[in-house]
């Protein structure tokens, strides 16, 4: 993920700006990290990809980690 893109995101729950905690990068890109909003929701950035489905469904987080490890 491009460092300039967080200002174009906005937090799914509260529709706040993004704050960005870098853990790992990789040239330009932020490759591991944490996207937090001014109400301290939390969404991880894996691989590159912002994660920001909310949805806790049992079925769906077993979709999300089949697709996650592909």
């Amino acid at each position: 993920m491009k460092n300039e893109l967080v200002e174009y995101l906005i937090c799914p729950i509260c529709h706040s700006n993004f704050k960005i905690k870098i853990n790992k990068k990789k040239d330009f890109d932020i490759v591991e990290g944490t996207l937090i909003c001014s109400k301290n929701h939390k969404f991880r950035i894996h691989h590159s990809v912002p994660r920001l489905v909310v949805d806790t469904e049992q079925n769906f987080i077993q979709t999300e980690d089949a697709f996650s490890s592909k």
